[in-house]
């Protein structure tokens, strides 16, 4: 996805600003004017956000690296691209046709844009290194657009900043976390898909997130997990101990002789805003 503008440009005269409210011509079809993201998985798959709704593009022929142009930009007649005749996809004079629109969720949309994101740049960082893998701490970008801070490839479509986590419940396929808009581009509660079954979230112990890549934010990259932990006496034969994956941390002095155990680890495959 382009880090710099993203175009949605109608062929049609702009509406008074007292207009009536638009209305799609069909229910599939989006409205270009309300773009606010788009990233290239494929040769011929563009995904594209539209407020809080998605879609994909099948485009009508091969039209590599249209994500590379910051001008990335659609036209359609009237600002509706529903797969119809002279709807494109446009960057650095590349106009390439739109066979087809699907609506699709939040978590296809997200997935597209890790795919997109990768491929343009691989899976380590922005210079291609794997960075060693950290406690996060980074700060995340403010716009949805930008990427999040030191660098990082990604972007708040796909990523969370766990540092602004506000709250966290257990679902069925992981957890749900609320964090502060303000450090996730708007967004307020992400779904972390976990990569098999979590027991240890169901007690509702503490927990904080780290990085696989060193990143400082989660996006399901390898190396990506959730970490329980609880605080117990250093001398403490803790039954915790006994499962797999369980040790401590290093003591701290909180007013005694404290040390933080983990209790269980989990893998997370999948991040994705949640709109209600």
């Amino acid at each position: 996805m382009s880090s710099v503008l993203l175009l949605a440009l109608a062929t049609a005269i702009a509406q008074p600003a007292m207009a009536e409210p638009r209305i799609a011509p069909a229910a599939h079809c989006l409205d270009a004017r309300q773009t606010t993201g788009m990233y290239q998985s494929d040769d011929t798959t563009v995904v594209v956000a539209a407020g809080q709704q998605h879609y994909r593009l099948q485009l009508a022929t091969s039209c590599p690296g249209l994500d590379r142009d910051s001008q990335l930009s659609l036209r359609a007649p009237g600002g509706w691209v529903c797969g119809g005749p002279n709807e494109t996809v446009t960057a650095a004079g590349s106009r390439c046709p739109v066979a087809s629109v699907t609506p699709i969720d939040s978590r296809q949309y997200a997935q597209a844009a890790r795919q997109a994101v990768r491929q343009q740049h691989g899976t380590g960082s922005a210079d291609g290194t794997t960075l060693e893998t950290v406690e996060v701490t980074a700060q995340a970008g403010i716009n949805r657009n930008d990427r999040y801070a030191r660098g990082f490839v990604g972007t708040a479509d796909y990523c969370f900043d766990p540092a602004q986590m506000r709250s966290w419940n257990e679902t069925p396929n992981g957890l749900v976390v609320q964090v502060s808009p303000r450090r996730n581009a708007g967004n307020t509660t992400y779904a972390v898909e976990l990569s098999s079954s979590c027991p240890m979230l169901s007690s509702s112990p503490s927990v904080f997130f780290r990085s696989g890549m060193g990143l400082g934010v989660i996006c399901g990259n390898a190396g990506d997990r959730v970490v329980a932990v609880r605080d117990a006496f250093v001398g403490e034969d803790s039954p915790a101990l006994a499962h797999a994956g369980s040790f401590r941390l290093p003591p701290q002095d909180i007013g005694g002789n404290i040390s933080t155990v983990v209790t269980g680890q989990c893998s997370i495959q999948a991040v994705y805003p949640v709109h209600s």
